[in-house]
């Protein structure tokens, strides 16, 4: 296509052997050393009854990472409207008033960031123009003089037209990876902001439908150069290196009218004709959508074999003005990173911790020490054998989690004071309100209160339901053991206790819409809601719950001892958030909706992970996609927030397991984010196998 640019962000070590770029790696760490914002961290003197409890499997804090914040996006649209001069010029009027010295530094240091993303979009001009003045055909002299104007004209200048605008977006989209690599650094919400370009130049005739299409699919493949720098232990947990670089389309406009746009089916075709791993489209679903636009999202979804995600604007915008946040703003929201629902450049919602409620279970189930390990973990709760009832239960289980999260969230703020202290963001700052007005990082006391949240995620919440009704039915129901038979058969790993074992894995289980089992996983979320209302993260972020395990449901299982699920030692927690444990969800799609939908969404505003796993069969035609659409669209009408399916069937992932070489561009969804399936290890594939498959509605 005429025009297209789009450069890549890591062409310099791309272009590097691997031998050199180990031979460049060797002569930087070394200035590095006892400089990073990690050995600031390490060095503030954490907590040794914290770090204790993150090494036997408490909780995971995210300071552990050494990786950025993000989970954000900045306000491409003032880009576009104003282009970075503009904002500057707004810089430049601020500096005109007093301002303390801190206020001055970080706003010339915001157009420092400014002028380097500019000089960075004129290199490209340049270059273009070199290659244009030896260029002998004329239609790609054309071209390279069209990419220097280009260039030489955005991010600097506002945009003029379609092509301007998604060129301006890429450049700041770059520019803030630069600044601050992360995961979840996203696009917002373009089908909104990038429309009025799209239509005039429709109208104008400047542009076709399917030069715009084409557009979108090469922005596409460019996300695609993309990654993110993890160390080994992330990697084992992360396995594909997703960057979760999320591309919002749908839902309503903040009036609350129907956001659905020509450009948001563009959006979704041009993902279709893409198919990699990194860009990843979310499919908001209001009340007001059409059931065309699901109907079409759950085409693409099969196509691809599950890569998009879908929430509910419904709960999600619920979520959000439960906390104070004004509706205008709640309907505006997106999900940035894994599953994050936050409002772009007016709040900072990010991942603090993810904390093992299993694990405090196990302490709650053992007076505080670790069945694995044997150490004393967490606080003396009593001799679980005298519990006579669920009451005692839970009173142990509240102070397990209590004083869990009160390490985690002393961690997470002593990480996030290093962060912004030593590695400021003033050119994702100045796109976000107010900073202009009071020279603040974003995440430094710009956005405090409601519009910063610190979100802990809980681990194992399923499990959790899980183990509650198979202790209600065999000890405090039935009475089919005494809590000391209960205790010793978890001490032995049920050895010797198989008709035990037979009866709490035939207990009744969450995802099978068993009112008894939704209700006790309900209980569980609300004790820890009701405890972390108690705290306040970094400079008064409101401390808020999410349901995620990632992909770390298998290494934070190997640190739980047996549990009354009947579940043994080591065995993986439930993967998603709000997923139903591997393979006990027996009795249908329908009936698994409708305990995910039962759950207290508005207990973890942070927002929650539901995978399922169906056979393609099940959107087999037409008629079979319709139906389809109408179920997902009532689950979110009946309170659920996410869903995302692995629409392939088991037989053909067992066999990409066996025959890789077959299976190269074979996509799958992982936990919140998507991989080529044959990339990720034989762990991974396997959970992703366990899942329970629908073949029919």
């Amino acid at each position: 296509m005429r025009w297209t640019i789009f450069p890549f962000a890591n062409g310099i070590a791309a272009s590097l052997s691997a031998k050199r770029k180990k031979e460049k790696l060797r002569q930087c760490l070394p200035y590095w050393k006892d400089k990073t914002p990690v050995d600031h961290w390490m060095d503030k003197g954490i907590d040794p009854v914290a770090l204790k409890n993150q090494e036997y499997g408490a909780f995971i804090s995210i300071g552990g990472v050494a990786m950025h914040l993000a989970h954000t996006a900045v306000d491409y649209e003032k880009v576009l409207r104003l282009g970075l001069e503009g904002i500057k010029e707004q810089i430049a009027e601020e500096l005109k008033k007093p301002a303390d010295d801190d206020k001055r530094t970080y706003l010339e240091g915001a157009v420092i960031a400014m002028n380097a993303v500019v000089a960075f979009a004129n290199r490209y001009a340049e270059l273009a123009k070199e290659k244009a003045a030896i260029e002998e055909n004329p239609a790609r002299r054309m071209e390279l003089e069209s990419i220097a104007e280009t260039c030489r004209w955005v991010p600097a200048y506002p945009a003029r037209n379609f092509h301007e605008a998604i060129q301006s977006m890429w450049f700041v989209h770059l520019g803030l990876r630069m600044e601050a690599p992360a995961l979840g650094i996203t696009l917002g919400r373009p089908d909104q902001f990038l429309y009025p370009f799209y239509l005039k130049d429709i109208e104008q005739g400047i542009i076709t439908k399917e030069q715009a299409l084409e557009e979108l699919a090469l922005l596409f493949v460019k996300m695609n150069d993309m990654a993110v720098v993890m160390g080994a232990e992330q990697v084992e947990s992360l396995g594909g290196f997703p960057t979760m670089a999320g591309i919002t389309i749908g839902g309503v406009t903040p009036e609350g009218e129907n956001a659905v746009n020509e450009l948001s089916y563009l959006i979704l075709e041009a993902e279709q004709m893409v198919g990699l791993t990194v860009d990843e489209v979310i499919i908001r679903v209001a009340d007001k959508t059409p059931l065309r636009f699901i109907e079409e999202a759950c085409r693409a979804n099969k196509r691809m074999r599950g890569k998009l995600k879908f929430v509910g604007d419904r709960t999600a915008i619920e979520q959000f003005t439960s906390y104070g946040r004004p509706i205008e703003m709640a309907r505006d929201y997106i999900l940035a990173g894994c599953f994050t629902p936050t409002i772009p450049y007016r709040c900072f919602d990010t991942s603090a911790s993810t904390i093992n409620v299993l694990f405090l279970l196990e302490l709650a189930l053992n007076d505080g020490v670790s069945r694995i390990t044997g150490e004393q973990v967490g606080p003396k709760t009593g001799d679980p054998r005298k519990f006579k009832s669920m009451d005692d239960v839970l009173a142990a289980f509240r102070t397990q989690f209590d004083t869990a999260l009160s390490h985690g969230i002393r961690l997470h703020d002593q990480y996030k004071e290093q962060y912004t202290k030593y590695v400021p963001q003033p050119f994702q700052s100045i796109l976000f309100d107010g900073c202009i007005e009071t020279g603040k990082d974003f995440a430094d006391g710009l956005l405090t209160g409601i519009y910063a949240r610190e979100q802990h995620g809980i681990a194992g919440l399923i499990n959790v339901g899980d183990s509650l009704a198979g202790l209600k039915k065999a000890v405090f129901d039935e009475k089919i053991v005494t809590m000391e038979e209960m205790i010793d058969a978890l001490d032995k790993n049920f050895d010797g206790y198989d008709e035990l074992l037979y009866i709490l894995r035939h207990a009744p289980k969450f995802g099978n819409d068993i009112e008894y089992v939704d209700d006790l996983t309900n209980m569980v979320l609300d004790i820890c809601q009701d405890v972390i209302k108690q705290y306040t993260g970094y400079k008064g972020a409101t401390s808020v719950l999410c349901a995620s395990t990632g992909t770390a449901n298998m290494d934070l299982g190997r640190k739980v001892g047996a549990t009354p699920e009947g579940r043994k030692a080591g065995e993986a927690l439930a993967e998603g958030g709000v997923s139903p444990h591997q393979g006990r969800n027996k009795t249908g799609i329908t009936a698994t909706f409708n305990s995910v939908a039962r759950l207290h969404h508005t207990a973890i505003p942070g927002g929650s992970v539901f995978n399922m796993r169906i056979n393609p069969d099940v959107l087999k035609d037409d008629e079979k996609v319709h139906k389809f659409a109408v179920m997902l669209k009532t689950f979110f009408e009946n309170g659920g927030f996410h869903a995302q399916f692995n629409t392939v069937d088991g037989e053909m992932l067992k066999d990409a397991q066996r025959n890789p070489e077959k299976y190269k561009d074979l996509v799958v969804r992982v936990a919140t984010y998507s991989a080529l399936f044959t990339e990720l290890s034989k762990s991974l594939q396997d959970n992703i196998i366990e899942r329970t498959e629908f073949g029919s509605l």
